[in-house]
């Protein structure tokens, strides 16, 4: 029956179709490992789904997803049926039957002409799908963590923006107050000498005074906004 063979295959499949499904759990930012979904409950979904879960949305490319399902019709191949013991029968059965010896081709740069049984050239074959699998999967992963990564940074910047807004509406205020404040000490100070009644309010030398300080302060205040903003994005 080809138990070691058989084992192998096996081995490979749970490699990969858990790769498949912690690329899916990133996705969807499940961090629950006992989901139902993607985890060891019945109801969890199968090898296939997962592949064309994962191509519907356009995470895997149509190349990657026709290798999954070539793995999956062979990994079928040798654990549901009793008589599969070799590579050449499951190559009697399944569609693709020149793809692995072609993927032998493509990737033994050693390949001793004449020498190799076909078995062997098709194991070969078999082995450098599972390694160009896996090497798309890893891509597949890195790609969705840089898009996660981005859009993270997006709403921060928001956030950070959005934050800004509110305290230069608070600097404003805080602004306007300072100055009526400013314009109390001055009209005090100067209220027994002959400028004193200049400073009443409404009038135009007041207001010029107003803005003059509201200007002067919400320049300062700017450059000190200014300066955080710098000292924020340094340390990112």
């Amino acid at each position: 029956m080809n138990i070691k063979l058989k084992s192998e295959i096996l081995e490979k499949s749970i490699h990969i179709e858990s790769y498949l499904s912690q690329i899916l759990m990133r996705l969807l930012d499940i961090e629950n490992l006992n989901n139902k979904t993607f985890g060891t409950k019945g109801s969890a979904l199968s090898f296939k789904s997962k592949a064309d879960l994962l191509y519907d949305i356009k995470k895997i490319d149509k190349n990657l997803y026709n290798d999954l399902i070539l793995f999956m019709e062979i990994r079928n191949q040798f654990i549901h049926n009793l008589d599969t013991n070799s590579f050449e029968t499951v190559n009697s059965r399944i569609n693709k039957k020149t793809r692995l010896l072609q993927l032998y081709d493509e990737f033994d740069k050693h390949k001793e002409f004449g020498l190799m049984l076909k078995e062997d050239k098709l194991y070969k074959g078999f082995i450098f799908l599972c390694i160009r699998i896996i090497q798309n999967l890893e891509t597949t992963e890195n790609k969705i963590l840089e898009e996660k990564k981005a859009a993270l940074d997006r709403q921060i910047e928001v956030i950070e923006k959005n934050h800004e807004l509110e305290f230069k509406k608070l600097t404003n205020k805080a602004l306007a107050d300072s100055i009526d404040e400013v314009m109390e000490v001055l009209n005090e100070s100067f209220k027994k000498n002959e400028l004193g009644e200049k400073f009443n309010a409404g009038n135009r030398f007041t207001d010029l005074i107003k803005t003059s300080i509201f200007g002067l302060l919400k320049k300062n205040i700017a450059k000190e906004i200014d300066k955080q903003n710098k000292k924020t994005r340094a340390n990112k």
